[in-house]
């Protein structure tokens, strides 16, 4: 079983090219790019897909010579539609050719967890990319683990999870697994809680694995904890989502939160992933913890966001991705009216859903209670080192029914 180390170093077959998996930097002249991350929620379709950008100082900086290092993030794809992959890859090309970079390069790929609205698109995006002469440097996902069957254990990672099963691969999982063990397999890895994703790449940028394979870091052990049920063999999921992976991405004092479909409550079909979370951090960084931006988790459904994990995390900005089931278009819609009741309930400042725009979408004029929700197609969040330093925490832009708009909170303490 390898493990994930971004100083190890892999040959690149194929049309890929060789990939140093070391540190990539470029000298900040020349290029008008500041410091900060901006993440781009996509509402391509129906399910999550989001672009993450990060420009900071790496570690190899001096005070004669400071350089800054680039990292692009993709998670997740959405659902299986050949029309939104080539948005996604049209998308991502167009905002590296906005960096100004002379840069074909995805960092880190991320599937949050094995469903069809978060993998669906993936391979034809990727093979989109890969056509287009991109390196791809990373691809993290719990199927990684997969090296000799489709019922895995994680016996070869770590002590704590020696006793976690879960159910096979759906057919349509197995293609994405074997595309992924076909073409990119140096730099497939799997991911655990406690890890940082950019492995000391940035001097303020870090990206923290708080969740993952049904496990959570604790507020009170060393190591993860399930939070998934002992079914008196050994920890069983009760449903895929209790295995998304969880992030913190920080930057200076901005946090963001992004948990895949993540449950926040004691259900039947779901197990409480997002309350672990919560205490860890609180527990962490104290009281005044909070989140300055999240997407929330499984589409605004009723099984995430409970007002325990809020009143822990007390996010001043929340965005919901697109879902099939939009208000308005089924009988069982998201995001629930509960999950914005409980977003109000939080004093969460503003609330967008990301919907593909098929003629005129407007939200039903009794539709809950909450006032601060909007929809657009693609929505952004930008941070820079000097908003940051006028105590400006975050920009949020939308094309939304009132125009574009600037949304700001305080920054987090640690």
């Amino acid at each position: 079983m390898k493990n994930f180390n971004i100083h190890k170093q892999h040959p690149r077959t194929g049309k890929m090219l060789a990939v140093v998996l070391a540190l990539l930097t470029f000298f900040c002249s020349g290029t008008a790019q500041a410091q900060g991350i901006k993440i781009h929620q996509l509402g391509l379709g129906d399910g999550d897909c989001a672009l993450i950008e990060v420009i900071d100082y790496s570690p190899l900086s001096t005070h004669t010579n400071p350089v800054l290092d680039t990292a692009v993030i993709l998670i997740d794809a959405q659902r299986n539609k050949s029309a939104a992959a080539s948005e996604i890859y049209k998308f991502i090309d167009s905002r590296l050719g906005a960096l100004g970079l002379n840069r074909k390069k995805i960092d880190y790929v991320l599937l949050s967890h094995v469903h069809i609205d978060h993998y669906g698109n993936m391979i034809k995006a990727l093979t989109e990319l890969l056509d287009n002469d991109y390196e791809i440097s990373y691809v993290f996902d719990r199927l990684a683990l997969n090296v000799t069957n489709m019922s895995w254990t994680l016996d070869d990672v770590d002590e704590c999870y020696d006793e976690l099963v879960t159910d096979k691969m759906s057919a349509s999982a197995s293609r994405y697994h074997k595309f992924i063990n076909e073409n990119l397999e140096d730099g497939y890895y799997p991911i655990l809680a406690g890890q940082d994703m950019f492995q000391n790449r940035f001097i303020n940028a870090r990206m923290l694995c708080l969740a993952a394979f049904g496990s959570a870091l604790s507020a009170t052990n060393k190591d993860p904890q399930f939070f998934i049920p002992w079914n008196g063999s050994a920890y069983k999921p009760k449903s895929e989502n209790d295995l998304s992976f969880a992030f913190l991405l920080s930057y200076g004092g901005f946090r963001y939160f992004t948990g895949g479909d993540l449950g926040g409550q004691d259900h039947s079909g779901y197990a409480n992933g997002e309350v672990p979370v919560g205490q860890y951090l609180v527990a962490k960084a104290g009281t005044n913890f909070h989140f300055c931006a999240f997407k929330v988790s499984h589409h605004g459904s009723s099984e995430s966001s409970a007002p325990a994990f809020l009143s822990l995390v007390k996010p001043t900005v929340a965005v919901i991705p697109a879902s099939l089931r939009a208000y308005g278009k089924s009988t069982n819609p998201l995001p629930t009216c509960a999950t914005l009741d409980n977003l109000a309930g939080a004093s969460v400042a503003k609330v967008v859903f990301t919907f593909v725009p098929k003629g005129d979408l407007k939200v039903p004029a009794n539709y809950c209670k909450f006032q601060n929700l909007d929809h657009t197609q693609d929505v952004t969040l930008a941070v820079n080192l000097a908003d940051l330093q006028a105590a400006i925490t975050m920009r949020l832009t939308y094309q939304g029914r009132d125009g574009d708009y600037a949304v700001s909170g305080p920054p987090t303490t640690e």
